[in-house]
């Protein structure tokens, strides 16, 4: 028997708008959110603030690494010291000129690199090496 449960925004305590969900391998929902990151474990939300506040898209990678993207904003989540899931900005290794780049509308994890699509870019994020390549988007490419 499948079970389903509709849940309102007095249920998690946030904002109303959602733009994409994900499940971890423990069972943990996360939940990009026009007002941060939810994460539900079955009974109760937590929120995760993430900077500029809005989250737009979410991916794991094999090694179960949330990746998150959202506006002039992209990074994942790492637990710290208590156990806590927090934000960490891969922003910092993006060049100046590419900034801002606006909303994050997509992130993809494939086997050896994340990436974060933009209307203006894709970012291809290479957790290995630590290395941001940014990718010119396929629409500027036809425009010129």
């Amino acid at each position: 028997m499948k079970y389903s449960r509709d849940f309102t925004i007095n249920d998690y305590n946030l904002q109303q708008q959602n733009w994409w969900i994900t499940q971890d391998r423990t069972g943990f929902i996360y939940v990009a959110n026009q007002g941060g990151v939810l994460k539900y474990d079955g009974v109760s939300w937590d929120t995760i603030d993430i900077p500029n506040v809005t989250a737009r898209s979410l991916a794991i990678d094999d090694a179960g690494t949330i990746f998150i993207g959202g506006i002039d904003e992209l990074g994942f989540l790492e637990q710290d010291s208590s156990g806590k899931k927090v934000y960490n900005s891969l922003t910092g290794y993006i060049d100046g000129n590419k900034k801002p780049f606006g909303k994050v509308l997509e992130t993809h994890a494939a086997k050896d690199a994340v990436y974060f699509r933009t209307l203006k870019y894709v970012f291809r994020w290479n957790p290995r090496q630590n290395q941001m390549t940014v990718i010119a988007h396929w629409s500027l490419i036809v425009n010129h």
